[in-house]
C-alpha cells in the first residue's frame, strides 16, 4: 500500500518536473502538431509527451525500487524488460511523428515490438470465461497475444484527437484497476499501475492548462496503450480475484470499437484502412453540437460506465454475464443514436 501511493505520487511530481524538458525536445527535433482542417487546435503545439510519460512512469519505479530493494525480487525484471520495450516503441513514435513514415512501416515496427515483449513473457497464457472456468490458449496465445498489443496500441492511437481524451481514458482505466490491485494484495500490480494513474492524471492535468501544453503526439499514445496491454497481463497472472483482462478490455471499450468501425468504414469505402478521417467518435461528438470539453467528458462517462460494468461482469458466474455483455456493447453503439445524443446534450446544458 504504501509503496503503491509512493510510486502514484512520484510519478504525479515527475511528469510536472520532465514536461518542459519533452517541451524542449519536441521544438528541438521539430516534432511539432501543426494546425490542418482535420486537427482541433489553432497553433502549432510540440508533440512530444510520451518523452515526459516515459521519463516519469520509470523513473518513478526505479525510486520505488531503490527505496524498497525487498520488491525487486518481484518487480525488478519486469520494470527493466518494460523500460527497454518502452524506448523502442517511444522513438518508433518519435519517428514517426517527425519523419511521417507511413502506417504500414509503423505497422511492422509495432508488431516487432511486441513480438519481442511476448517473446520476453509478456503473454496471454488463459483466457477467463465469464460463465465459469478458462481456456488454455496453447498455440494461440502468440497471435491474441500479438492482437492484444496491437489493439491497444493502435486504439489509443487513434482515439488521441481531443485533447486530454486518450490520457484520461488510461487515468480511469488505472484508477479502477488501482483498488483491484490493492485488494488483491499483487504488490507488483499495484506498484505498475499506480505510476501509470500517476503520470496520466499529472499529463492531463497539465495538458489541459492552456500554459506548456504538449501533445501526446503517436509517440505518448502508443506508449501510453503498450503500457497498459502489458500491465494487464501482468495483473491477470496474479491470481487476482477480478478478471483484469476482461475490465481492463472493457474499460477501453470506446477506442476499440472506434478503431473497429474506422478499419470497416475505410474498407467497405475501398479505401486504405490506415487513411485518415473525420468521422471517428469524438468528431461524431463535435458534429452533433458538443464543444470539446464536453466530448471529452462524454467519452470519459462512458469508460467508466464500461469498467464498472467489467467489474460486475468478472462477479457474474451465470446467464446474466450475456446480458452485462450487450449492455456493454450498447453503450458504445448508442453513440450513433441522435436521441441517445439529444438526451446526453439535455443532461449537459
Amino acid at each position: 500500500m504504501i509503496e503503491s501511493l509512493l510510486s502514484l505520487m512520484l510519478a504525479l511530481f515527475l511528469v510536472w518536473i520532465s514536461m518542459p524538458f519533452a517541451r524542449w525536445i519536441g521544438s528541438r527535433l521539430e516534432i511539432v502538431d501543426y494546425p490542418n482542417p482535420r486537427k482541433m487546435h489553432q497553433q502549432a503545439i510540440p508533440c512530444s509527451g510520451g518523452v515526459a510519460i516515459y521519463l516519469a512512469f520509470f523513473i518513478s519505479l526505479f525510486l520505488v525500487l531503490s527505496i524498497a530493494p525487498h520488491l525487486y525480487q518481484e518487480i525488478g525484471s519486469k520494470v527493466i524488460m518494460l523500460s527497454s520495450l518502452g524506448a523502442l516503441l517511444l522513438l518508433l513514435g518519435i519517428y514517426d511523428d517527425k519523419r511521417n513514415i507511413g502506417a504500414q512501416w509503423k505497422l511492422l515496427g509495432q508488431i516487432a515490438i511486441c513480438l519481442v515483449a511476448i517473446g520476453m513473457g509478456f503473454r496471454i497464457d488463459i483466457l477467463s470465461n465469464p460463465f465459469g472456468g478458462a481456456f488454455h490458449l496453447g498455440w494461440l496465445t502468440i497471435p491474441i497475444s500479438l492482437f492484444w498489443f496491437l489493439g491497444f496500441i493502435n486504439a489509443m492511437n487513434l482515439i488521441d484527437g481531443l485533447d486530454g481524451l486518450a490520457t484520461g481514458i488510461i487515468a480511469i482505466t488505472s484508477l479502477i484497476l488501482l483498488p483491484i490491485a490493492l485488494v488483491s494484495g499483487s504488490v507488483d500490480f499495484s506498484i505498475l499501475i499506480a505510476a501509470l494513474a500517476g503520470v496520466t492524471l499529472s499529463f492531463l492535468r497539465i495538458n489541459l492548462s492552456q500554459k506548456g501544453k504538449v501533445f501526446l503526439g503517436d509517440n505518448g499514445s502508443m506508449l501510453l496503450g503498450f503500457l497498459l496491454a502489458s500491465l494487464a497481463i501482468i495483473g491477470s497472472r496474479k491470481g487476482l480475484v477480478f478478471n483484469v483482462l476482461i475490465i481492463t478490455f472493457l474499460c477501453l471499450g470506446v477506442p476499440v470499437y472506434d478503431t473497429a468501425t474506422a478499419i470497416t468504414r475505410r474498407l467497405r469505402r475501398g479505401l486504405n484502412i490506415f487513411s485518415p478521417d473525420k468521422e471517428h467518435i469524438h468528431h461524431r461528438l463535435l458534429s452533433y453540437g458538443f464543444n470539446k470539453r464536453k466530448a471529452v467528458l462524454v467519452l470519459f462517462a462512458m469508460t467508466l460506465v464500461l469498467g464498472l460494468i467489467g467489474i460486475v461482469l468478472t462477479f457474474s458466474r451465470n446467464s446474466g454475464a450475456t446480458a452485462i455483455i450487450i449492455a456493454s456493447g450498447s453503450i458504445i453503439a448508442f453513440i450513433k443514436r441522435k436521441w441517445w445524443i439529444d438526451l446526453l446534450k439535455r443532461i449537459m446544458r
